[in-house]
């Protein structure tokens, strides 16, 4: 009789603790999958603002240039669109980003 008691007990120990384990390997999974979506949407951010950089330094030296020679050129008109399109891809992941977040809750 102790033997079946003591070996219901050993089997309902084990029975607990692999349930623990099951939800701790869970929780680390979700926590594994949060963390590569955020480090995957930094990375996103960070080519967005080197392009809106990069898209600023262009404009920037597409002004200099004008200033120098007196009169506007081809360059400054490509200098602004590329601003632009950076811009709308910046304010698109910022509007992507606020939308996901919004629905979470």
């Amino acid at each position: 009789m102790w033997e079946t008691l003591i070996i219901a007990v050993f089997s309902l120990l084990q029975a607990v603790l692999v349930a623990i384990v099951t939800s701790e390997r869970k929780r680390r999974k979700a926590e594994s999958k949060k963390s590569e979506r955020r480090a995957a949407r930094r990375a996103e951010e960070s080519l967005l603002s080197m392009k809106l950089i990069n898209a600023n330094t262009e404009l920037t030296f597409a002004t200099a240039v004008a200033v120098e020679k007196g009169h506007t050129n081809g360059e400054m008109k490509k200098a602004c669109e590329n601003v632009e399109s950076a811009q709308n891809e910046y304010f698109g992941f910022i509007n992507r980003i606020a939308t996901e977040k919004i629905s979470e809750e």
